[in-house]
């Protein structure tokens, strides 16, 4: 199967939130119409993360829905807004970062400081995301050279998670130690607290088409050793559960095809 064909098809999967919402889904009879501000410029690494968020609309009404974010913008008039895929409309929808009054995980962790959460999980400046200034410690100044140093694998490794329908916790921790043992090599130390930051990070991963093809594109650019090494973590990670399905296959061979030339299985 051409790896558009794969790709589009893990995505219609993740497009129908295969995560069960944490806490009840409300919505509003309408939404705010998502192109309700032009946007100016772009901040943050919005890549495909997932999470539940409670939100007041310009009417004063109220919802928790599960959303996918793909881009973060400020508008002409300073406002940010999270432009995302809302999964309990199947569509997309723009989000006002000051109308969020909470993200919630999908293992149910409320994260009510909103701007800190936006600034940890997107790599925003905290005031941008509406919050006040704060001392950055020496894991969060880490945390954002961590991120972008392994968001292709975490793309690959998730995607291939998800490809079966089901995000298991044993995949997971194969896809963080990979990230860690990565990051380690080009001088990160993955202490304790960026460990746990980096498996929420696996966690939130519901990667676009384009995500994945620009994950494709940098681990092409890689020395063959950590190529090699992030393969075999996706031969692992799919037989981790001892059923290769042919979803998985598929997958790994088509992104193996785009990155080595051949495929891996």
């Amino acid at each position: 199967m051409p790896v558009e064909e794969t790709i589009a098809a893990l995505v219609a999967r993740n497009e129908r939130a295969i995560i069960a919402a944490p806490r009840p889904v409300v919505l509003p009879d309408v939404d705010d119409e998502p192109q309700d501000e032009k946007a100016d410029r772009s901040v943050g690494e919005a890549d495909g993360q997932s999470f539940m968020i409670e939100y007041v609309n310009g009417r004063g009404e109220q919802s928790c829905r599960r959303i996918t974010v793909y881009s973060i913008e400020v508008s002409v008039t300073g406002k940010v807004s999270l432009f995302a895929l809302c999964h309990e409309r199947h569509a997309p929808r723009r989000f006002r970062v000051d109308r969020v009054s909470a993200c919630i995980d999908y293992d149910g962790q409320v994260h009510e400081d909103v701007a800190g959460f936006l600034a940890l999980t997107f790599g925003m400046d905290v005031q941008t995301a509406g919050g006040e200034p704060m001392p950055v410690s020496e894991d969060m100044g880490a945390w954002g050279s961590l991120r972008h140093l392994v968001r292709p694998d975490a793309v690959i490794l998730m995607a291939l998670s998800q490809c079966d329908g089901r995000m298991r916790g044993a995949e997971v921790q194969i896809a963080t130690d990979h990230c860690a043992r990565f990051a380690e090599r080009q001088g990160i130390f993955v202490t304790e607290p960026l460990c746990a930051m980096l498996v929420s990070f696996l966690e939130r991963q519901r990667p676009s088409a384009s995500m994945l093809v620009r994950a494709c594109d940098a681990v092409r650019l890689r020395p063959e050793r950590d190529i090699r090494a992030l393969l075999a973590a996706a031969v692992d990670l799919m037989d981790v559960d001892g059923v290769r399905d042919p979803r998985e296959v598929d997958l790994i061979n088509d992104l193996s095809t785009e990155i080595v030339g051949i495929p891996i299985i």
